[in-house]
């Protein structure tokens, strides 16, 4: 028979086998750990989801990995790389990367009667992925792209709906300045909207062919490639693997490739995301330690209830460890 756990049930239980009312001080104990764990469950559950969040629209609209030329910069006029079957296949053959997007970017300016807004042309093919973009869709549908013609359907953004005043359905002339202004005419099928500023107020989405053409581009160049991986957390292990696999090639117009994941494309983005780690581990700590001094001083007011009985059963013989065994079944 276990003395102990007998003892404890005859303190925690009623000859009924009810439990006994818990004084005040153990029901406010009780309470303030289950509302410290609350707290940690609730501060881990929204700091990770806000970080899903986020990096999942940013990933949306720039995939895992962009393999572009050296030359590049930062802005969204860039120089071309040439894209080989043989380089597509050799991605494709990757087990870590689930699916390739080429594209082109070209930066624009949105014209109505009254207003105007800067922005920039995103370039994607027939095989884009649409998925992303359908999840957010308010309006319309995604454009419409096939091999026998350059499609005038674009997807534009709700922020540049509303600053322009425009609507799915609507067409609006898109001037791109180069040595001399040329104009595009465009069709709007459908208007998404992530709550990503950043990028809502800038991108709209249309056919590559449009920017291959306004660069006097190949068929085979574009501004680069979008890789998206099967795993998230293999992305620094795959960038590194694809950045010494194609550091010494070069497309047939003598360009170098650059690898580079979504981390170091946005890195003051995912740098403040990683800071939300500390933030939760302050919050994990302090709640863990206020729990703690809970618990204890909750298991020290029950002791003190029973200083009688700990004294008889000393004086019987008990041990120390069979006392605290006692106190530990009730806690």
């Amino acid at each position: 028979m276990n003395l102990e756990l007998f003892i404890a049930k005859k303190i925690h239980f009623n000859k009924d086998g009810r439990k006994k009312v818990s004084p005040p001080a153990i029901r406010i104990a009780t309470l303030g750990v289950a509302l410290g764990l609350a707290i940690m469950i609730i501060s881990v559950a929204i700091v990770v989801g806000f970080k899903h969040e986020v990096s999942g629209k940013v990933i949306g609209f720039s995939s895992h990995i962009q393999i572009s030329g050296f030359s590049n910069n930062s802005s969204f006029e860039t120089l071309p790389i040439g894209v080989s079957d043989s380089l597509q296949a050799a991605l494709k053959q990757n087990p870590e990367i689930l699916y390739i997007e080429n594209f082109a970017t070209k930066p624009g300016i949105l014209k109505t009667d009254n207003e105007f807004l800067g922005i920039a042309l995103k370039g994607v093919d027939k095989n884009y992925d649409w998925s992303f973009f359908e999840k957010n869709l308010l309006a319309g549908v995604p454009p419409h792209l096939s091999d026998s013609a350059i499609s005038n359907e674009i997807l534009i953004s709700h922020y540049i709906a509303n600053r322009l005043h425009l609507e799915a359905g609507d067409q609006i002339l898109c001037y791109f300045i180069d040595d001399n202004i040329r104009a595009r005419k465009f069709e709007i099928t459908g208007i998404y909207q992530t709550n990503f500023t950043e990028y809502d107020k800038l991108f709209i989405i249309g056919d590559v062919r449009h920017v291959q053409k306004l660069n006097r581009w190949g068929t085979d160049q574009f501004s680069g490639i979008e890789v998206k991986l099967r795993d998230f957390s293999k992305l620094d292990e795959v960038t590194e693997n694809l950045y010494f696999d194609l550091m010494n090639c070069t497309d047939r117009y003598g360009e170098h490739y650059f690898v580079r994941s979504v981390r170091e494309l946005n890195p003051q983005l995912f740098n403040w995301l990683d800071l939300l780690d500390m933030n939760v581990w302050v919050i994990l700590i302090l709640m863990a330690v206020v729990a703690g001094f809970t618990m204890i001083s909750g298991l020290l007011i029950i002791i003190l209830e029973r200083t009688n009985m700990i004294g008889i059963l000393k004086a019987l013989g008990a041990t120390n460890y069979s006392i605290r065994k006692i106190f530990i079944y009730i806690s």
